[in-house]
């Protein structure tokens, strides 16, 4: 099975349970914004589209930190109905849209943001065509994700082995990030590898792992997340301390696209 024939999350049916365990720490959120802003070269005038936005956890945070318009996007009716109705205003409007056929005019976009999404797209390098159409030239894409060259960066993996597997097959590698990006004519720049706090202390992300915060743990069967699960437990109790129940490592890629590349090229 490829990348591309992963099955899909429905995400409509698991909305509720992730938009409470998705949420992230008030530091972390801090720590990724400063890097995204200046990575993304954003200010008050720029127009940043949030793909695959989700419930919305960058989307008016980053919109409140630059006073840029921030337009999140996601494919999920019930996800963007977890957004907060404060949050949708005149800086964060929210649509529905498929990444693959993006409802905006080209070069609308002076930034295109993803995080933890390309995994789930079937058609990726259409996606990312849509990407390059939206941007400007001279415009930013930045894509968050896990990266599978790195040492496991996440504890989850030590007792879902299944799960690790799920990730292996579904997110693309650097060579094959690389190549999709410059199949449409974006320039990889360079990762940026963070180190950030996902949960205050063992307990709290057991909650996480119970409530199957990372989407790979959908994909395995119920009799091998409860197996997993019982692991996790009993390295909580005898090993609570492990940094790992609280740091994790997630990435960055960043790519451009060049000022000379028009939208129909």
């Amino acid at each position: 099975m490829t990348s591309e024939q992963m099955p899909l999350i429905n995400y409509d049916t698991i909305a509720p349970d992730y938009a409470e365990s998705r949420q992230m720490l008030p530091e972390t959120l801090a720590q990724w914004l400063g890097l995204i802003v200046q990575e993304g070269r954003l200010s008050g005038d720029s127009v940043v589209l949030d793909l695959g936005c989700g419930v919305g956890l960058f989307t008016d945070p980053l919109a409140h930190a630059t006073g840029a318009t921030v337009c999140g996007v996601d494919l999920s009716r019930e996800m963007l109905r977890q957004v907060p109705p404060a949050l949708a205003g005149l800086l964060t409007p929210f649509v529905q849209a498929d990444g693959s056929a993006l409802p905006f005019a080209e070069v609308s976009f002076d930034c295109v943001f993803m995080s933890h999404v390309l995994h789930h797209v079937s058609g990726r390098t259409q996606c990312l065509r849509e990407v390059a159409r939206c941007l400007k030239p001279g415009g930013r894409f930045l894509n968050r994700t896990l990266r599978t060259s790195l040492p496991t960066p996440v504890i989850e993996y030590r007792f879902f082995p299944e799960a690790k597997e799920v990730d292996a097959r579904r997110l693309p590698s650097d060579a094959e990030l690389d190549t999709m990006l410059r199949a449409v004519r974006l320039t990889p720049l360079r990762w940026i590898d963070v180190w950030q706090k996902g949960a205050n202390s063992a307990e709290t992300r057991l909650a996480q792992i119970r409530q199957k915060y990372m989407s790979s743990l959908h994909l395995i069967t119920e009799e091998q997340f409860q197996a997993g699960l019982r692991r996790a437990e009993r390295y909580a109790r005898q090993h609570p301390d492990d940094p790992a129940w609280q740091y994790e490592t997630v990435s960055m890629l960043v790519a451009e696209k060049p000022d000379e590349v028009s939208g129909n090229d």
